[in-house]
């Protein structure tokens, strides 16, 4: 749908995300940081950890020829209909939008404020903001791109269904999540959700994190990997997902899938 004159003032007002780097084992992992602002802050639900898929950057929901945009380029008109942008902005908010337009460029020159925000932002226009009443409590997103795509480099490529590719993967996520709960607490939950190479990825982190960290596993037409080089690194998606059994879980996949077969989706 056409955004309404309404969300797009809304969009302005919204904390833009905090561009931020997380050390990973396999380098400087990028990601956007969308956290609830004010008297948020004290009712924080969880923490969401957004994982792309084998091109990184943006995520899903961008136009196929822009696939793997760089989480540079997040503001820029490539980006429009990332889910992932759209996310982190309604959680940490607490309210919907009627956009998928992405978060307006920062101005040249302009530092963002803590809660991303220019720092030339009016103060008004920020109370505002800060005072209006909310729908539900707001959560911490952290939109990711994987350390070995920083920049927009390709990556896996061949090493798609290495064992290696995935293990790096499953250090980013997993630093992302440990990240989060330094920050705003260990008590806090995660959610984690991945998009097809980021399922599976997703699913060998919440093993290594353990359920009592774990408030959730996404997987958005997931892919999975499996078999006896795979389970020898508890690194195999079978073996991942029932020793999570108590987790709440959710597969999302279209029918009509030709990248990843929805079957996989179906069989868990």
């Amino acid at each position: 749908r056409a955004p309404s004159s309404a969300s797009t003032i809304d969009m302005d007002r919204y904390a833009l995300g905090v561009d931020i780097v997380i050390r990973s084992k396999t380098g400087d992992v990028p990601a956007v940081e969308y956290a609830p602002i004010g008297a948020m802050r004290d009712e924080i639900a969880c923490a969401v950890i957004c994982a792309p898929g084998s091109s990184g950057g943006c995520g899903p929901g961008i136009a196929q020829a822009f696939r793997g945009l760089p989480l540079e380029r997040r503001c820029s008109a490539a980006a429009h209909g990332s889910f992932y942008a759209r996310l982190g902005i309604e959680l940490s908010t607490g309210e919907d939008l009627d956009s998928w337009n992405p978060p307006k460029r920062r101005f040249e020159g302009v530092e963002n404020d803590e809660n991303g925000f220019p720092e030339n932002h009016s103060v008004d226009s920020k109370e505002k903001f800060l005072s209006r009443g909310r729908r539900r409590p707001g959560a911490v997103c952290l939109q990711m791109t994987w350390s070995k795509c920083a920049g927009g480099r390709k990556w896996p490529g061949k090493r798609l269904k290495r064992v290696d590719a995935l293990s790096a993967a499953v250090d980013d996520v997993v630093s992302c999540a440990l990240y989060v709960r330094q920050k705003y607490g260990d008590g806090l939950r995660v959610v984690l959700v991945g998009f097809s190479f980021g399922g599976p990825a997703c699913w060998a982190a919440a093993k290594r994190l353990g359920s009592e960290r774990l408030a959730a596993v996404v997987s958005v037409a997931g892919s999975a990997r499996g078999g006896e080089r795979f389970a020898k690194f508890d690194l195999d998606t079978e073996g991942c997902v029932k020793a999570l059994d108590a987790v709440p879980r959710l597969w999302l996949h279209g029918t009509k899938d030709e990248n990843v077969v929805p079957a996989i989706s179906r069989r868990h």
